[in-house]
């Protein structure tokens, strides 16, 4: 394992980002930076052992900052929508900044994928840290939040979440990288099989804020306890599909423990690349990438376009701060916030 560091461009305010490298054994290489503390590159072998990057992202902080904030992601203090902006914990209303439909997504305005973190070098692990201030975006309570990165048995990238408050707040942190399992520079994302470990999934209103519901996968598109093509699914004209351009839910995995356990697995039969989504979380989010735009040219020189990369984004129940019946997010002094998600890549 090596670890390497070099700069990465500049914020705004003339803050310098960096850009850490870490090259498993094995040849297998990502690259962070601490704006975000972004994934930036992801590269892995195909069948016939060709390296190649399969994440989207960007060649510079700035561009990061002028482009699309989620790639490579860990949105914070929750991720999800939180409904009308808003939650009441005890005893108080906290109102959130609206940044979709007059709801509150990945964190508000400045969420934990646009500030600059610190971050530390430790063996062959990076660690980064933020403080969120008390009122940060309208949450409750001072919360330190660490996001730890590693290459374990030198074909699985590990990212441990740990967060400490000082006031009852909600929680709820995943990662948000955009994978096109071809390479970033493919296009389309419709040749991958995808299985899902999930009997139901959120239901939700027209502007996607779950409403308490599960609903069963049986007899819809949205049914991928099996390998299935994602074009298929694309392709469906089931209302769960049609309503919001493609897979954009929130799967219930039937595996409820809070042990590491499988949640997704995609492979790509035109490369032969295999990635198995393992986390501790209950529920995984799978994005198609519906509407995706890179805005300004990604690390290839193409803008991402529609279905060119997918999200499969493990976390807690959306929206449970304002839903009873989910198990709730809110992370109290005398706990200690840790997940842990591993995405694990090998060939078919």
């Amino acid at each position: 394992m090596s670890v390497k560091v070099e700069s990465f461009g500049y914020m705004p305010d003339g803050r310098e980002a960096k850009l850490i490298t870490l090259t498993a054994n094995n040849g297998l290489i990502t690259t962070l930076t601490n704006y975000g503390a972004k994934l930036v590159t992801l590269i892995v072998p195909d069948k016939d052992g060709k390296l190649k990057d399969i994440v989207l992202g960007y060649n510079s902080a700035e561009d990061y900052v002028n482009g699309q904030r989620y790639f490579g992601s860990n949105p914070g203090r929750v991720s999800g929508r939180i409904g009308n902006s808003c939650f009441t914990l005890n005893g108080h209303t906290y109102n959130l900044p609206k940044n979709e439909n007059g709801n509150h997504l990945h964190g508000g305005i400045k969420g934990f994928d646009s500030v600059l973190w610190d971050y530390e070098v430790i063996g062959e692990k990076v660690s980064f840290i933020f403080f969120s201030p008390d009122g940060d975006e309208g949450y409750p309570g001072n919360l330190k939040t660490q996001i730890d990165y590693e290459w374990i048995a030198g074909n699985e990238l590990l990212i441990t979440y740990h967060a400490e408050t000082d006031k009852d707040t909600p929680v709820c942190i995943t990662h948000h990288s955009y994978f096109n399992l071809s390479g970033e520079d493919y296009e389309k994302i419709g040749q991958h099989i995808i299985q899902i470990n999930a009997s139901n999934y959120l239901e939700t209103n027209k502007e996607l804020i779950p409403t308490g519901g599960l609903l069963s996968v049986d007899g819809t598109a949205l049914d991928l306890r099996k390998p299935t093509s994602i074009c298929k699914g694309l392709q469906s004209t089931d209302s769960c599909i049609t309503s919001v351009g493609g897979f954009d839910h929130c799967y219930v995995l039937d595996d409820q423990s809070p042990d590491m356990k499988l949640n997704a697995l995609v492979t790509d039969p035109t490369t032969g690349r295999k990635m198995e989504v393992f986390s501790t979380y209950p529920c995984i989010v799978f994005y198609s990438g519906n509407g995706c735009n890179s805005i300004i040219p990604g690390k290839s020189g193409k803008i991402a376009g529609d279905k060119s990369a997918f999200c499969l984004e493990p976390q807690l129940f959306t929206n449970a701060v304002n839903i009873n019946e989910f198990p709730s997010n809110i992370l109290s002094p005398d706990q200690k916030y840790f997940h842990q998600i591993s995405y694990k890549f090998s060939t078919i």
